[in-house]
């Protein structure tokens, strides 16, 4: 527990987008193995505290279902105006997580359509300007290297109440993002290098920012 910046990377909130899953294990597979030839993925991993969950939702991975029983977790989080909302289990212990950190940044990888999101979802009102400049910001240079699109979640995709980023970002001032890669939620397994070439820059930009 060193004084670093905290990050953390999820992916399967939703049960049946596996390839959140297999992208970021084998991107943290990739550190690993690189951490001791590749001096900028030793920088990533001396100078952050990175947390990984590959998967939020275990009840919906195992089953391959979008929902943690007949809830979709990515709806589930509390939201301005409604504070006292109870969340499903795995969304409790997600926010749980979050109390126990101080997580400055993160990513919720979603399966499908190539793009890079940010708060709010909730509402089309656009965050606090300064904010709004940053996730801009930050958007615009990780999608440099994979064109993928960036914007808010509500205004580049559709509005969407109880969102990981928004809670995140509303409770805890956390720089985060939700990421939909792939064209499908559960690509061809040759599929898989091609779509973690398309995600891994812009992860590593995403960590090098804070």
């Amino acid at each position: 527990d060193e004084d670093e910046p905290e990050l953390l990377m999820t992916a399967a909130t939703h049960g049946d987008e596996i390839i959140t899953t297999e992208v970021l294990l084998r991107f943290v597979e990739e550190m690993l193995l690189g951490y001791n030839t590749n001096p900028r993925l030793a920088e990533l991993v001396n100078k952050h505290e990175l947390y990984f969950i590959p998967v939020v939702n275990p009840d919906g991975f195992s089953t391959r279902s979008r929902y943690s029983g007949n809830i979709d977790p990515n709806r589930d989080y509390p939201w301005p105006g409604h504070e006292d909302k109870l969340s499903v289990k795995c969304i409790a212990n997600m926010i749980d997580f979050f109390k126990q950190h101080k997580i400055v940044g993160s990513i919720d990888f979603h399966a499908f359509g190539k793009m890079v999101m940010y708060p709010w979802a909730y509402t089309k009102n656009s965050p606090p300007q300064s904010d709004e400049l940053v996730f801009d910001s930050l958007g615009r240079e990780m999608t440099i290297a994979n064109n993928y699109k960036y914007g808010q979640i509500s205004k580049i995709i559709y509005v969407a109440e109880g969102s990981s980023a928004d809670y995140y970002y509303w409770k805890f001032n956390t720089l985060a993002y939700g990421i939909e890669i792939a064209s499908s939620k559960a690509p061809n397994v040759n599929q898989i290098p091609s779509i973690l070439n398309q995600v891994r820059e812009m992860t590593y930009k995403f960590i090098e920012h804070f």
